[in-house]
């Protein structure tokens, strides 16, 4: 594995961790959840798609309202992952 694909995994673990630790930021909804863990998993798989790609395909995939998808968008930008 090179080193790009270790700094993404331990980002995304680090993701995880603070979306545990730091739930309460999120806006009321298991679908924002389950959206930031698919992000997560398919930058794991795919580290080269982009970000607002990613985003856009989990507002359609998780049904997200658009106040939701800015927040995800914000989120993840945030997070550098």
């Amino acid at each position: 594995m090179e080193n790009a694909d270790f700094q993404i995994i331990n980002l995304c673990e680090n993701l995880y961790k603070k979306i545990e630790v730091e739930m309460s930021i999120f806006p009321e909804g298991e679908d924002l959840r389950k959206a930031v863990k698919w992000i997560s998993a398919e930058r794991m798989s795919k580290p080269s798609i982009q970000i607002k790609a990613l985003v856009e395909q989990a507002s359609l995939q998780f049904n997200l309202s658009p106040k939701k998808t800015d927040f995800l968008l914000k989120y993840v930008k945030d997070e550098k992952l």
